[in-house]
């Protein structure tokens, strides 16, 4: 997770500046909030605090537009990240996993050298078991952006 700054614009009506503040952090959250994009990846949380850099009056419509520069959190997987995640699925092939609740990331038994275990759905690890729900590092290995969201591939970062 990491805390960046974004730049956007922002439309208000007339009606909506007698809360200007609060109806403008509204629309960020509107837009951003929960929400994946290419550019920032998955935004877990906005700040309450921003700041309006400009603004300008559209004469056919009586909108305002604000340009705004807001502070996100946000986790944007990229190649060479460790994360910490959970282990929700053991199949012969792998191992699919979580990261919180948005991000899900497989790793390919061809990444680790282990012995897969049919009656409990474990693997055997250099004398370690892996089994669901336990939480493990991870590294992205790979990442792609397809159909709103990150497509994830991993390795252990541990083992």
């Amino acid at each position: 997770m990491e805390t960046i700054p974004i730049f956007t614009d922002i439309i208000i009506f007339p009606h909506m500046l007698s809360n200007v503040m609060e109806n403008i952090h509204s629309e960020i959250v509107k837009r951003y909030l929960n929400r994946w994009t290419e550019e920032y990846g998955y935004i877990m949380a906005i700040d309450k605090n921003f700041t309006i850099l400009s603004n300008v009056i559209q004469r056919d419509n009586m909108r305002i537009s604000f340009r705004v520069k807001a502070m996100i959190t946000r986790v944007l997987p990229r190649e060479g990240l460790i994360i910490k995640a959970k282990i929700t699925k053991i199949i012969p092939m792998g191992i699919f996993l979580s990261y919180e609740t948005y991000m899900h990331i497989l790793i390919t038994k061809t990444s680790f050298e282990g012995t897969y275990n049919k009656d409990d759905e474990t693997f055997t690890i250099n004398n370690n078991i892996i089994k669901k729900d336990m939480e493990v590092n991870v590294e992205i290995t790979k990442c792609m952006w397809a159909k709103d969201k990150f497509s994830v591939i991993g390795k252990f970062a541990d083992y």
